[in-house]
């Protein structure tokens, strides 16, 4: 296995481990819809949240969360169209990036909740991140 994806698998193991110590419950991990994954579903007493989890072991060119391009976006969009067509859920959809920073032993995960969608900006940038150190 790569060192990237090896990387990117403890990413999605911190994030997961984030998001179920901050009350949400695993629904599935790395679901897949023809070619499009989404890392993690989540949810809550009201969304159904699809997650996008980037991790780095710099930010020399940025944060994470800036590598969830707009044709990222789209892709997790339409895969969580089909995803709530099928499971027929009633809550809402909501789009969040995790993104998490691996270096000199340290451990940094920021969670973004509504980070995209209907009526969000492309960018992933913006002052709701919450953080949490490990």
């Amino acid at each position: 296995m790569s060192h990237n994806l090896d990387l990117g698998k403890q990413g999605e193991e911190l994030a997961k481990n984030y998001l179920l110590a901050n009350g949400y419950t695993l629904v599935e991990e790395n679901w897949r819809w023809h070619h499009h994954e989404v890392d993690l579903i989540v949810c809550n007493d009201i969304y159904m949240v699809f997650v996008e989890v980037k991790t780095r072991t710099h930010v020399v060119f940025g944060e994470p969360e800036v590598f969830v391009t707009y044709e990222k976006q789209q892709k997790i969009i339409r895969a969580a169209n089909a995803y709530m067509l099928n499971s027929k859920s009633p809550k809402d959809a909501r789009f969040d990036i995790v993104s998490v920073v691996i270096r000199n032993g340290e451990t940094d995960v920021k969670h973004l909740p509504n980070a995209y969608g209907v009526g969000r900006a492309k960018s992933a940038k913006g002052n709701w991140a919450k953080r949490g150190r490990f």
